[in-house]
């Protein structure tokens, strides 16, 4: 996509949960009052005049909120909502998707 580029490669702070959503090609990231952990995360830059389509083209269960880094900054980023994750299969213990993406080729 012309003028987006990944800015940075980080964490968020220790405040969610990770699912490998039931479609199985989507990560779901929930925010949860307890039982958080560090996920692995890009943080992307995308000019604002793309922002709008960009999220147009989002399907449910997913969304655009703030997520919280582990440097304490908040961004947009890919949210989910909770009873999207009903049927999910939990793997946050993989810290990332890309990780768990790993681990099931393996």
């Amino acid at each position: 996509m012309g003028g987006v580029s990944i800015s940075t490669r980080t964490r968020t702070a220790p405040l969610y949960r990770l699912y490998a959503l039931p479609d199985g090609e989507r990560p779901g990231l929930v925010r949860v009052e307890k039982d958080g952990a560090a996920i692995e995360c890009e943080v992307w830059e995308m000019p604002l005049e793309r922002f709008g389509s960009f999220v147009s083209g989002i399907a449910g269960p997913l969304g655009i909120g703030h997520v919280t880094l582990e440097d304490g900054r908040e961004v947009c980023g890919f949210i989910c909502e909770a009873t999207g994750v009903r049927d999910a299969l939990d793997i946050t213990r993989y810290g990332g998707w890309r990780a768990w993406l790993g681990a099931k080729a393996a």
